[in-house]
């Protein structure tokens, strides 16, 4: 099929639909490249494999995204030479694009997208204290804070800051600019950027010694349980595998229920969204 045109595959009965699909799937792996040896293991992968048209349309159709031609080729190779269904490809290849392709950096930037019912949505990617303070000061009344002026909210609420001893004795020193101190609230900031704030509005700060665990919870403007701040310790979002909620739209779970016995301490509680406390219930 390579080299060949739509009708001269379509001549042959093949509809128009599968006739392309043939053609640019033997385009990439017969036709001329750069990268002779890589398609000539990818041609012989797939052979041995079996693999159909779906499955190897599907491979050189993903590879697209890959800029670099060379891990381009690694991957059709890769996932040739890969036994199972289009199933099992799929996830192989998921596996395979994010270990290829690293991720772009974040750069602050502000796109907005007009939904045509007189109503936008305006989406921000900027430091995170910024952000946060942004969307703590619209989430409640969005037309409100678009009116007065869209102010950005001041940290005057708790929040508490997880640390380990070492981190904020460097960062005291002036030496943790590459420490990442972790908030409640979701909000991650450099040492360099943490020494900057002003503690008294950030609320608590929990200590964490290597070998002891949390050491204690100094409050800085409010008093609350503390068992609930040294669960900061241990994490600072929601417990449940995969989810990034912050610890501070989340409830404390009892991993052993209480009405079995479980005790009220930070070793029996964990972080649970409303959403993953429910279906824990």
């Amino acid at each position: 099929a390579a080299g060949l045109e739509l009708a001269q595959l379509q001549a042959h009965g093949i509809q128009h639909d599968r006739a392309k699909q043939l053609r640019d799937t033997a385009s990439v792996l017969c036709g001329k490249t750069s990268h002779t040896k890589y398609q000539a293991r990818a041609q012989e992968g797939a052979r041995v494999n079996g693999h159909r048209l779906d499955t190897l349309a599907y491979i050189t159709r993903s590879a697209r995204s890959l800029k670099d031609v060379t891990k381009r080729w690694h991957y059709i190779e890769r996932l040739c030479n890969t036994a199972g269904d289009l199933a099992r490809i799929r996830r192989v290849a998921a596996e395979l694009k994010a270990e290829l392709q690293a991720p772009e950096p974040r750069t602050p930037k502000a796109r907005v997208t007009h939904h045509g019912d007189g109503y936008a949505t305006l989406r921000l990617t900027g430091p995170a204290a910024d952000v946060q303070g942004v969307f703590d000061a619209a989430k409640n009344d969005v037309t409100g804070w678009l009116n007065g002026g869209c102010p950005k909210a001041e940290y005057l609420v708790r929040v508490t800051a997880n640390l380990d001893l070492g981190d904020y004795l460097r960062i005291i020193a002036g030496e943790g600019n590459d420490v990442q101190v972790h908030f409640d609230n979701g909000v991650i900031v450099s040492g360099e950027e943490f020494v900057r704030m002003q503690l008294e509005d950030i609320g608590a700060i929990i200590l964490i010694g290597v070998m002891d665990g949390p050491v204690n919870a100094y409050h800085a403007r409010f008093a609350t349980p503390k068992h609930r701040e040294v669960m900061l310790a241990d994490s600072t979002t929601c417990t449940w595998k995969g989810c990034k909620a912050p610890a501070s739209e989340c409830d404390a779970h009892h991993m052993v229920e209480h009405q079995h016995g479980g005790e009220t301490t930070p070793s029996n509680l964990g972080w649970l969204c409303k959403y993953h406390n429910s279906q824990a219930a």
